[in-house]
């Protein structure tokens, strides 16, 4: 979605039907609780711990899974949304071979970005640089 208003010299862009629909896919209603962040504070030690699947147990769960659809759908969110860069690229490097915690915390990602699906890049003539999240 492309926003601009030539008076005010300002320019936006944003995924915010996109974020939606790909919410829809994985999640039956919006009551889902929001963050703020994309990876709480308190949770961050937990992500960076999430590897590759550590048995057959966790293998078997996860091709019932999704998991690379869901990163696709999250790499092209990055577009406009800088901030989930870091951590769908981090999540993306076990997806040869993704674990439940991989699984769980990308489905958070999508919470993540669905509670705040209007946000997106602002371009903004006066300051001559854009403006996001990032």
């Amino acid at each position: 979605e492309i926003h601009r208003d030539r008076v005010a010299g300002k320019l936006s862009l944003k995924q915010t039907k996109y974020v939606e629909q790909c919410y829809k896919e994985f999640f039956s209603d919006a009551s889902t609780k929001p963050f703020n962040t994309p990876v709480r504070s308190s949770d961050i030690d937990k992500f960076l711990k999430i590897t590759v699947a550590a048995n057959d147990e966790e293998k078997a769960a996860m091709q019932k899974r999704p998991f690379r659809s869901l990163m696709g759908m999250l790499s092209w969110m990055t577009i406009t949304r800088c901030e989930l860069c870091y951590y769908v690229s981090f999540l993306c490097q076990t997806m040869h071979d993704p674990s439940p915690a991989g699984w769980e915390a990308a489905l958070g990602l999508l919470n993540y970005a669905y509670h705040t699906r209007e946000a997106g890049i602002n371009y903004d003539a006066s300051r001559q640089h854009a403006s996001s999240l990032c």
